[in-house]
């Protein structure tokens, strides 16, 4: 059989030649011819048909190759996944009752407020507490400035500052979620009524931000410590423990301001706690 790219390669007068002899080709051969090339395999044709090197099926693209990736993990590990995805619900269960419940303890407190006769716009039970969470909030701040500049200090410095964000974290940070688990969380927890799950996500929270404490405490001991992996974790750290306040603020506290006064939250929790 005489391929396409080869005839358009022959001489203008041989190839016109050539197309009258397979046009005077009776219907039925010239039929089997042109399915014997277009049986050829995709790259051979295209060859034969153009006179040059066959095209390559152009590469998948990083995206395309990450996502079969994911695909194949996710059907070769069905159970580990629909785990996955059981966790990630349980979580944001828990989470969605804890606002739930959030606001409605903050309707009972603005609720039970305006029946003892007090102005809504009183000072809550809860304010020094807060106002205490402003301080750290401002520490935090300075965590990150502190961070951000390990890059461009000499490596003496930049373990005296490491050796300076851990110190404040174990004393301030790490002390002030202890103290709350001991004197804040119960009396939430007893406030909010039996078989309320409002402090559970908090509690895990602190556990996270305890393993990223001692992180950071590893690294900052290390003989060469990764500068970048230090900042880089306490810049997670800060961001952490700004939501996490927000969650306890807007979520724990109000039962408390609903239940309590302001006499009863500083002897019963402020005095209660060290930090």
């Amino acid at each position: 059989m005489r391929g396409a790219g080869a005839r358009r390669l022959l001489p203008e007068r041989e190839w016109s030649q050539s197309a009258r002899e397979e046009r005077s080709l009776p219907e039925r051969e010239w039929s089997q011819s042109a399915r014997e090339e277009r049986s050829l395999p995709e790259r051979e044709w295209s060859a034969d048909q153009y006179g040059r090197q066959p095209t390559e099926v152009p590469a998948m693209s990083k995206a395309t190759k990450s996502r079969l990736a994911r695909t194949a993990i996710h059907r070769s590990k069905p159970d580990a996944y629909v785990t996955y995805l059981c966790g990630a619900a349980t979580l944001l269960g828990i989470a969605a009752f804890a606002l739930m419940a959030g606001a409605t303890h903050r309707a009972a407190a603005s609720d039970a407020v305006q029946s003892e006769g007090h102005p809504p716009s009183s000072p809550r039970p809860t304010e020094a507490f807060r106002a205490h969470h402003l301080e750290i909030l401002e520490h935090l701040t300075h965590l990150d400035a502190m961070a951000a500049a390990l890059r461009t200090q000499s490596p003496e410095e930049q373990i005296a500052t490491m050796r300076r964000v851990v110190a404040f974290l174990e004393e301030h940070i790490a002390a002030h979620a202890a103290d709350e688990e001991r004197a804040l969380y119960p009396v939430v927890q007893e406030h909010a009524g039996q078989g309320n799950q409002l402090t559970t996500v908090p509690i895990y929270e602190h556990r996270i931000v305890e393993r990223w404490i001692a992180e950071l405490d590893r690294t900052s001991t290390e003989p060469a410590p990764g500068i970048a992996d230090f900042a880089l974790t306490v810049h997670q750290l800060t961001g952490l423990l700004r939501g996490h306040f927000e969650v306890e603020e807007e979520v724990l506290l109000p039962v408390l301001d609903g239940t309590m006064t302001a006499e009863q939250f500083q002897r019963e929790v402020a005095d209660r706690m060290g930090h």
